[in-house]
């Protein structure tokens, strides 16, 4: 009885042309991932969706506004964090450039509140004590307020500006008081909220109203222009010095002034 020949593994049997035979495998098996189902996965596949997912939710926090981790994120050089005000209102979902529109509304209602505060007072002062706020000899008591500006800025010196052309158009000095003064005024307040301390803002409304306002005087209603600087600057350096500095002071101390 002839012998059955074994059929090799490696080779296929075919009719017609022979094929040659395929090496064996002498590596190792492909790693896979076999799942509690028992269902086997290959680790390839399963990168595959790893990174698919990465790609998904880094797409979602790219829409995602910035909530209350994003801010704690120390921030980069030359850059601001937010304040506590901020940082709620963020991690509620409020986007930061949202918050400085907010916050930028308030300080102008603020500014604009200061500076009709400053012109009011200015005026009423101004006006009350007509007798000795008008005239070369004057002491007018409301330039004591001409060092709010150190505190409260360019806002504080609009007020002093809108306050001061409402009490020369009272004053009846014509039309070069009321546009020349508001104007020295204004300078003043300009110069004083750019100055490093008090003492040296203090010097601008002194200096440019004993010049400027002899200057109107004189021309205006031709009162000799060296007794008027000296009158005007005395009246001013009591009005600014005596009762403006000491004002301010007491004011600052309190808590109601600050730079």
């Amino acid at each position: 009885m002839a012998r059955r020949r074994s059929r090799s593994p490696n080779r296929i049997p075919t009719v017609g042309n022979p094929v040659p035979p395929r090496p064996p495998v002498t590596g190792p098996t492909p790693a896979v991932a076999v799942l509690p189902t028992g269902y086997v996965k290959p680790a390839g596949v399963r990168a595959g969706w790893a990174r698919l997912a990465g790609r998904a939710r880094r797409r979602r926090d790219r829409r995602r506004p910035p909530g209350r981790a994003a801010c704690r994120v120390r921030p980069a050089a030359g850059k601001t964090t937010l304040g506590t005000r901020q940082r709620t209102a963020a991690g509620a979902g409020e986007h930061p450039s949202r918050l400085q529109e907010v916050r930028q509304v308030a300080l102008d209602r603020r500014a604009l509140a200061r500076a009709a505060l400053i012109a009011a007072l200015y005026t009423v002062i101004t006006v009350a004590l007509a007798p000795i706020s008008y005239g070369p000899v004057q002491i007018r008591l409301s330039e004591a307020l001409t060092l709010l500006p150190y505190y409260w800025g360019t806002p504080a010196a609009l007020g002093l500006w809108l306050g001061c052309t409402i009490a020369n158009a009272y004053g009846g000095f014509g039309l070069l008081d009321i546009i020349g003064g508001c104007l020295i005024t204004l300078a003043a307040g300009l110069l004083t909220a750019r100055m490093p301390n008090l003492w040296l803002g203090a010097l601008w409304p002194i200096v440019l109203n004993a010049l400027g306002v002899a200057a109107i005087l004189h021309y205006a209603a031709g009162f000799p222009y060296g007794p008027s600087v000296l009158y005007v600057g005395l009246g001013q350096t009591a009005a600014v010095l005596v009762v403006g500095m000491p004002l301010m002071r007491w004011l600052e101390a309190r808590g109601i002034l600050s730079r």
